[in-house]
């Protein structure tokens, strides 16, 4: 399958996912609706538009906040995370997995946030790494 053709349908499904958050926002569950923008955030991941991922994240974040839905918010945090990695904003995309790791001991899922410690660890050597060669 060439990469067009998935390019395709991953535009496709952001067009349902986008209709489908339309008339969830009027008269739907709160949590499906944030659980949408966050599957939002995901398909734009899945293109490399981090931009447009990392606004659904942090929108789904808001919500799964208000909602105090705890495992909302851990993956929202560990996404928006990641996404502000990508991004170049290296101390915000820790901070958020920073939390994201915390939240995670919370839940009781040792092995999520020992995985999200590690994204953590290995970006704080890069990043003590490029800081102590620019002082050097």
């Amino acid at each position: 399958m060439s990469n067009l053709i998935i390019y395709d349908a991953i535009s496709e499904e952001i067009e349902l996912q986008l209709d489908t958050l339309k008339k969830l926002s009027v008269a739907g569950d709160r949590h499906i609706y944030a659980n949408c923008i966050y599957e939002t955030g995901r398909l734009y991941e899945v293109l490399d538009n981090w931009e447009k991922a990392n606004t659904y994240y942090r929108d789904a974040l808001r919500l799964f906040s208000s909602l105090q839905d705890s495992p909302g918010i851990a993956k929202s945090r560990e996404s928006l995370g990641n996404v502000l990695l990508f991004q170049g904003s290296l101390e915000k995309g820790m901070s958020e997995l920073a939390q994201t790791c915390k939240l995670y001991q919370q839940l009781g899922q040792a092995e999520t946030a020992q995985n999200v410690d590690n994204i953590y660890q290995s970006v704080k050597q890069v990043l003590e790494q490029v800081k102590s060669e620019v002082l050097a």
